[in-house]
């Protein structure tokens, strides 16, 4: 992710909301894209747009024509995955976040706390799911599920609530959520085999400069 790409960092969460790693490669091609048409809006009302279209390279009139088809359902494909977010993903991404949080928590006061033990994590967020009436969070069994389901990608949720706490702005939040990410596939529960986050499940966010 280079600069632009970090202001438009919320719809990156929005793309890995999907419920399959192919779904979420898929929606994050088509925010690539989305994203080429909000910087081509963008230039509409500019001095630059208007000198392009009045004097067009070859290379810039062939990419509009053999690319806007391609744009138009980019765009169209994620205004879907939109849609699920807002519909029933946001809350499911969210409840995993909560519980990655928890766990990423566990690591950093070494206490490196199991999930699915008694009084482990997931029945922590259980019970406060059950206190707040939080739909979806008040089953064990569909804990275990969003946390399978998400558990490759909570750590850029929780890098963005992070930084927010702390006013932290900018590519900061790609390190933190790096790091998380790296904590959570290098530590495991206490007796266990293996690591809370298989790495080959993640999604890594590497930003990289275009100045």
């Amino acid at each position: 992710m280079s600069e632009p790409d970090i202001l438009a960092i919320e719809f990156f969460r929005v793309a890995i909301s999907e419920e399959s790693l192919s779904a979420r490669r898929k929606a994050l091609l088509c925010l690539q894209q989305q994203l080429e048409n909000w910087k081509i809006s963008g230039l509409r009302q500019s001095a630059v747009w208007v000198s392009g279209l009045l004097n067009p390279t070859e290379e810039f009139s062939r990419w509009m024509v053999d690319t806007n088809d391609h744009r138009s359902e980019s765009a169209y494909e994620f205004g879907e995955t939109c849609s699920r977010y807002e519909k029933k993903f946001e809350r499911k991404l969210n409840i995993a976040e909560q519980v990655g949080d928890l766990v990423w928590r566990s690591i950093g006061d070494g206490t490196f706390k199991g999930l699915h033990t008694p009084r482990g994590i997931l029945q922590v967020v259980q019970a406060e799911a059950r206190a707040s009436n939080i739909r979806g969070g008040k089953d064990k069994d569909v804990l275990r599920k969003l946390w399978k389901t998400y558990r490759g990608v909570v750590h850029l949720g929780i890098a963005m609530d992070f930084c927010e706490s702390y006013e932290i702005e900018g590519p900061v939040v790609l390190e933190v959520a790096e790091e998380i990410r790296w904590q959570l596939s290098n530590n495991g529960p206490k007796g266990a085999g293996k690591p809370y986050v298989d790495e080959a499940e993640q999604i890594s966010f590497v930003f990289k400069s275009i100045e």
